[in-house]
């Protein structure tokens, strides 16, 4: 037997892309729980094959004030700010978002935006993709979370006002609560990606457990299952926990990745 390779054909989801100061973040900000880093530094600018890669991508992340280089420290050294946790994605921190409670109010998001107007269009693409909005019609979207702030923050940007709308609502198309987390976001598809991360990973973990890795393999284990975890999660809603399916499979996901980033920490 032998690690699983994250690599699966048949997953129709394309594996999260992520520049390397991303994973270095991403990486630092996980297994600092894990006792790796012990709050201060990261040292894993040899997992990188490619050393001018890593060396400009802690520069791009020092400028944009995410990463501090420490004085007298190797450069492969490197300590991470406030503000690189908080613009981490939700995913690393998921339980903030499954124990909020709901009030039963849906914020419903409108949009027509011309064809030719494609700034606009993909603005509001990216807006819907980042706060996780559930299509319930072509041009129909919902969510759980009050996005009055960020909607208001997307108007002054683009000038919107006359292209969509957002408005509260106790009921959406007649439909039960649980009928419009069916047909708003695709739980099947999801299911299908969580469950290939939890059938590779939960294999990997026992020869984690059996102390066999030596520490290159572990390294690239980490790097690799950070990378199959986000992916698993990237189309997770991360819906208050009364709304979720019955057969939803985010809180395994969660749980078994702490478990590997834990033990992987233990042995670093």
């Amino acid at each position: 037997m032998a690690l699983k390779n994250f690599h699966n054909p048949n997953i129709s989801w394309h594996v999260v892309k992520r520049r390397i100061g991303e994973e270095l973040l991403h990486l630092a900000i996980v297994y600092i729980d894990a006792a790796l880093t012990r709050g201060r530094s990261l040292h894993w600018s040899y997992v990188w094959d490619d050393q001018r890669s890593y060396r400009n991508a802690v520069r791009r992340l020092e400028k944009d004030g995410l990463v501090f280089l420490k004085p007298g420290e190797p450069s492969s050294v490197i300590g991470f700010t406030e503000a690189a946790i908080t613009s981490a994605p939700r995913a690393l921190k998921p339980e903030r978002w499954w124990k909020k409670k709901w009030n039963g109010t849906w914020y419903v998001f409108l949009y027509d935006v011309p064809e030719s107007t494609r700034t606009y269009r993909d603005a509001i693409r990216r807006f819907l993709q980042n706060k996780k909005l559930g299509q319930l019609q072509r041009s129909v979207y919902v969510t759980t979370n009050d996005i009055r702030p960020d909607y208001s923050d997307l108007l002054k940007l683009l000038y919107t006002r006359d292209y969509t709308v957002l408005f509260e609502a106790k009921t959406v198309l007649g439909q039960s609560p649980s009928e419009i987390v069916q047909s708003a976001w695709d739980f099947d598809k999801l299911r299908e990606c969580q469950s290939w991360y939890l059938e590779i990973c939960e294999h990997n973990l026992a020869f984690v457990l059996s102390g066999e890795l030596s520490r290159p393999q572990l390294e690239n284990l980490a790097r690799e299952e950070m990378t199959a975890y986000l992916t698993a999660m990237e189309n997770d809603p991360l819906l208050p926990a009364t709304l979720h399916p019955k057969d939803y499979l985010g809180r395994a996901v969660y749980g078994t990745h702490k478990k590997i980033v834990g033990e992987i920490g233990k042995r670093l």
